[in-house]
């Protein structure tokens, strides 16, 4: 009997809990996995527990903000990460310099954070996501 390959993990952070059941349940909705948190701090703890294929965050939480997160995760992996913000504007700076990093506005659309999703669950961004952080090529546009 042939094993089936599990569906891609996704990882929600967002300290909005209504805006992480939804984001789940479109997940879910479309065949993927998904773990989730509440503040970065939890985020960083459920990513290095789950390894998950793309993590979405928010960027401003408590405990440990999404830019925080995102700085601990490139750091010690080259997971795709989609942030979506009502704030990123005031994360300019801060996300400048954090590699591999789409930026979506709240509110957004359903249909194109799960476009964003299935293209970073592709083999070619997964190849990436499994190099070494300082070697990792940039993926070409998705």
């Amino acid at each position: 009997m042939p094993m089936t390959k599990s569906p891609p993990m996704v990882l929600v952070v967002d300290d909005n809990e209504h805006v992480v059941r939804l984001i789940s349940m479109l997940l879910r909705d479309a065949g993927y996995r998904c773990v989730t948190a509440l503040t970065g701090a939890q985020g960083l703890f459920r990513f290095r527990e789950e390894r998950p294929a793309v993590v979405i965050t928010d960027l401003n939480m408590p405990v440990g903000d999404g830019a925080i997160l995102l700085a601990e995760l490139h750091r010690i992996s080259r997971v795709p990460v989609i942030i979506l913000s009502g704030y990123a504007a005031d994360y300019t700076d801060r996300l400048r310099y954090l590699g591999d990093v789409l930026v979506l506005t709240k509110p957004f659309e359903p249909q194109i954070l799960l476009k964003h999703v299935r293209a970073r669950c592709s083999p070619t961004w997964q190849a990436r996501a499994q190099t070494p952080p300082d070697r990792a090529p940039m993926p070409g546009p998705a």
